[in-house]
């Protein structure tokens, strides 16, 4: 009987010691388990921010990309405005330019002009005055071959005129 209670009780020992010791590997293995779980789940939430972080870094890139392309295309459009006003201000300076000495050359041919006109009128005028100065010349040659011959008529200068300076003209109309 004792060797039956001592062997119940053993196996009743063991029986503890084997839930025992499989409680304790179930907690063990759950441990484990749990660990691994927590392990994974820690791996899986650090990929996850790895990756959100180097997402949130390619779209911050992208971004200042997209802005230095933004301020690059503005700077580009600027230049291009800066030319084209600097080009019509070059055809603006050309144009007046072109307008000054336009205007530069034809007042010089109006000058030119003025001082043709000028020399020409002149040349009439001198012109003119010598045959003036020729005819009073010849009248007042034909009038001392009028008076020379005799002829003293206060009109003598008039009639002369009337026959154009001709000296027979003269004399014929004063024999009359």
């Amino acid at each position: 009987e004792r060797e039956e209670k001592e062997r119940v009780e053993r196996e009743e020992k063991e029986r503890v010691e084997r839930e025992e010791k499989e409680r304790v590997e179930r907690e063990e293995k759950e441990r484990v388990e749990r660990e691994e779980k927590e392990r994974l789940e820690r791996e899986e939430k650090e990929r996850v921010e790895r990756e959100e972080k180097e997402r949130a870094e390619r779209e911050q890139m992208r971004e200042e990309l997209e802005k230095e392309e933004a301020r690059m295309r503005a700077h580009q459009e600027q230049l291009r405005i800066a030319s084209e006003t600097l080009a019509l201000r070059n055809q603006q300076e050309t144009a007046r330019i072109r307008c000054v000495f336009e205007e530069q050359e034809r007042a010089k041919q109006a000058e030119e002009k003025a001082d043709a006109e000028m020399k020409k009128l002149a040349a009439e005028e001198e012109e003119k005055n010598a045959v003036e100065a020729c005819r009073k010349q010849q009248e007042s040659d034909a009038i001392k071959q009028l008076v020379e011959m005799g002829f003293n008529s206060p009109n003598l200068l008039t009639i002369l005129r009337k026959h154009n300076g001709d000296v027979t003209a003269v004399i014929e109309e004063l024999m009359q």
